[in-house]
């Protein structure tokens, strides 16, 4: 008799781990489905320092997220000075004044030599990400900017 209502309880047990670990299993599917694709880094790659040059990040204005955050990285190596001002605004891909984009970003004084920056700011749904670079003198040498909302 005791054999019988051990069975009966293991069985019992057996079923109630078996439908949680099913459960579990599909909580984890629906997740991995339904996950909203990781937006990759937008790059942008400098060799010319003959003249001012603007970079807009077109995916940003299309992130979804009422608050992010913007990931910008530059490295390089440059012969001489350079800046890097960029921003977030919400003037969808019209001319913007250096101040105006650093008034809600930053602005980078590049010299001579290697060049590795990594800063995070705040980004609202809507903004367009704008990267100006302006060579100071700068004539040979190599500049990578990365941004990425996350």
């Amino acid at each position: 008799m005791i054999n019988k209502k051990i069975k009966k309880e293991l069985y019992s047990l057996a079923k109630i781990i078996g439908g949680f670990i099913i459960v579990v299993i599909l909580l984890i599917l629906l997740s991995v489905l339904f996950k909203s694709p990781e937006k990759p880094f937008a790059e942008f790659y400098i060799t010319d320092f003959s003249k001012p040059i603007t970079f807009i990040d077109s995916s940003s204005a299309e992130h979804r997220d009422d608050h992010a955050v913007i990931l910008l990285k530059i490295t390089g190596v440059l012969d001489s000075n350079a800046s890097i001002t960029y921003g977030s605004n919400r003037k969808k891909f019209q001319k913007v004044k250096p101040r105006e984009m650093e008034d809600d970003g930053r602005a980078y004084e590049l010299t001579k030599g290697k060049i590795n920056i990594d800063n995070r700011n705040d980004y609202y749904q809507g903004d367009t990400i704008r990267i100006l670079f302006t060579p100071k003198g700068c004539k040979k040498g190599w500049l990578r900017i990365k941004t990425k909302i996350y």
